[in-house]
């Protein structure tokens, strides 16, 4: 599969593979690759759903392990990403 460089805002360098990647079923599927200090084993997926009436739904799961005191961070970078796409797609 391809992988990926993936530069933060912060300058901090990682690799992603592309596990899937599917037009029909509308799914990109990858997965973190090396060292991400205490997140060990993180698949991410986004699904893009057909609304009725038009329109599209995000469907995004991630799933990794990690000790209890870092899902906090986690979660809020995840969501803080997830709304900068919504203002970004209106």
């Amino acid at each position: 599969m391809d992988t990926r460089r993936v530069t933060t805002e912060t300058g901090a360098v990682g690799y992603e593979e592309l596990m899937e990647c599917s037009a029909d079923t509308r799914t990109l599927r990858w997965r973190v690759l090396g060292d991400n200090g205490p997140i060990r084993g993180y698949v991410g997926t986004f699904v893009v759903h057909a609304e009725p009436g038009g329109g599209a739904a995000l469907e995004y799961t991630g799933t990794f392990t990690a000790p209890d005191a870092v899902r906090p961070y986690v979660e809020t970078t995840f969501q803080a990403a997830l709304d900068n796409l919504a203002s970004l797609l209106g």
